[in-house]
């Protein structure tokens, strides 16, 4: 009587592309939450400085016209700003470690942060773009043109645009296949 042979399921290969993605993510959230950290730091032991500079802006009309109320607030609250960068960051840095070790939550986790990202970068897009379209319509009479070189680096802006968040879509379908998920699955389940 022959005893059968145990033989460990072979780990499945693991993705370069979430490795590198992991260790990309890794690196820029390192360096984005050392950012936040000190910024935080510095306008929370310098407020009055800080609050000079803002007053400073704040009473320039020119500016304050064009600005964004978004800016505003991101201008009149910069602790908070920086404080929930910094929680952010630090959850993309624990998420990209998950994702070096093919942890399904990391990747559960970095899908959303992906989609956060996405929004991130359209409200952005739209503050610049909102700025913009408020120097040129106030400047002058209502039909004034905006100069071709705006509108050519505004058209750039936003072939770039779809680009970052096609980027991003792309990294979410990704990460969402079957293949990925079952990358993680495997790592989970074994552990």
């Amino acid at each position: 009587m022959t005893t059968p042979t145990i033989t460990s399921p072979r780990p499945a290969p693991k993705s370069r592309v979430v490795t590198v993605i992991a260790w990309l993510a890794l690196g820029i959230s390192a360096l984005s939450m050392l950012g936040a950290l000190i910024s935080t730091l510095v306008l929370a032991y310098f407020p009055g400085d800080v609050n000079q500079v803002v007053n400073k802006v704040l009473q320039d009309t020119a500016f304050v016209r064009v600005m964004p109320r978004a800016l505003g607030f991101e201008l009149q609250h910069p602790v908070l700003i920086r404080l929930v960068q910094f929680v952010v960051w630090t959850v993309a840095l624990v998420c990209a470690i998950g994702l070096l070790r093919r942890r399904d939550w990391a990747r559960r986790l970095f899908t959303g942060l992906l989609g956060l990202a996405i929004v991130s970068v359209l409200f952005s897009f739209y503050m610049g773009q909102s700025m913009v379209w408020s120097l040129f319509s106030r400047r002058g009479s209502p039909g004034r043109e905006i100069p071709e070189a705006v509108g050519s680096g505004m058209a750039l802006g936003w072939l770039m645009i779809f680009a970052v968040v096609g980027l991003l879509l792309w990294l979410i379908a990704w990460f969402r296949s079957a293949r990925i998920r079952a990358e993680f699955a495997a790592v989970d389940s074994a552990a």
